[in-house]
């Protein structure tokens, strides 16, 4: 039977909002891969923070609804590949479809942007293989690359994400200072090798903030800082910079904008700028981007992006897992699965 004719169960979102109203489970037709492009069943999915933004409508690219929404998963290569020669039909391998569809069961996405797998990863640990890390590593040694010893601080320190960048710290020799909402987040970052950690949020004033801040660093305030908050948080976080400090934004999970005055700026020469890992991805060289493969791919062996816990559903539970990943706290990771 031609894949034309065939179809595939997939969770698709039909229109932008509240997920909960707009995502639903249906047999869509069979994905079929073009020129340059590899055809991978899926063995599951993540639910990231960019997938939501993308279902309610606030990401800002990806393709019209109705469509299969997820940027990236894990699979085994069905066909395609082109003279790709490692993506061979039976391989198991990472994917990465900027255009979406990981959340169903087959997925049609470039052949450049599908990656093999080391054996010793699990496909829930595969599933996640890209996004996350390559924001973590590209954020604290490509974009920022952070010297060793010097200080970066990050907000939503508990997340994934977070977590991996106290251990990119503690692997590359950099100096963390995490901030957190809950209290009962800072042991349990410290056992992870965090450097430091603050509790604060929207409330904590910027005085009370910058004195902890100059407490954990004898006044040397950091020269980096990286927050997928904004708002209020994100306006901590820039306070808190030293002299000639940067702030890269990659989120914006308040959906508020950052209060920053131009004076101080202008004074402390101080920079904000946005980080969206696929512009950073496309700035980079062949040459570059493979470099930045096999180094990505090295960590996740070391398990310096190993995620602590996962909760799975099948894509029938699509809904639920969502509302599962709204309220996540701490390392834990959705993953929608489809064996």
């Amino acid at each position: 039977m031609p894949l034309s004719s065939q179809t595939i169960q997939a969770a698709v979102c039909t229109r932008h909002g509240a997920p909960a109203d707009v995502m639903t489970v249906e047999q869509r037709p069979m994905p079929v891969p073009g020129p340059g492009q590899v055809l991978v069943r899926m063995l599951a999915a993540p639910i990231n923070p960019s997938d939501v933004l993308f279902i309610k409508g606030n990401y800002g690219i990806g393709p019209q609804p109705p469509t299969v929404p997820g940027f990236e998963g894990v699979g085994i290569v069905e066909s395609g590949g082109g003279f790709l020669g490692w993506l061979r039909r039976g391989n198991r391998v990472a994917v990465l479809s900027p255009d979406g569809g990981t959340w169903g069961g087959y997925c049609v996405t470039k052949a450049q942007t599908v990656i093999p797998l080391p054996p010793s990863l699990t496909d829930e640990q595969g599933a996640s293989f890209f996004i996350n890390p390559a924001t973590a590593l590209m954020l604290t040694q490509w974009v920022f690359p952070v010297p060793m010893g010097n200080w970066i601080i990050q907000s939503a320190a508990a997340s994934s994400l977070g977590r991996m960048v106290i251990r990119l710290g503690q692997h590359f020799k950099f100096r963390t200072i995490n901030v957190v909402r809950r209290q009962e987040h800072v042991d349990e970052l410290k056992a992870l090798g965090a450097d430091a950690v603050i509790v604060a949020d929207e409330q904590t004033p910027i005085e009370e903030f910058n004195v902890q801040v100059d407490h954990i660093t004898m006044c040397a305030r950091p020269k980096f800082a990286i927050d997928p908050v904004g708002g209020k948080t994100g306006e901590l976080l820039f306070n808190a910079l030293g002299s000639g400090g940067r702030m890269r934004v990659f989120a914006s999970l308040s959906e508020q904008p950052i209060p920053v005055h131009p004076r101080k700026m202008i004074v402390k020469n101080l920079g904000i700028e946005s980080f969206w890992l696929g512009r950073s991805m496309e700035a980079l060289s062949l040459p570059q981007k493979i470099k930045f493969v096999r180094q990505l791919s090295e960590l996740h062996t070391k398990g310096v992006f190993q995620v602590e816990d996962f909760k799975t559903f099948p894509l029938s539970e699509t809904v639920t897992a969502l509302e599962v990943a709204s309220s996540a706290t701490g390392g834990t990771k959705v993953i929608l699965t489809t064996k």
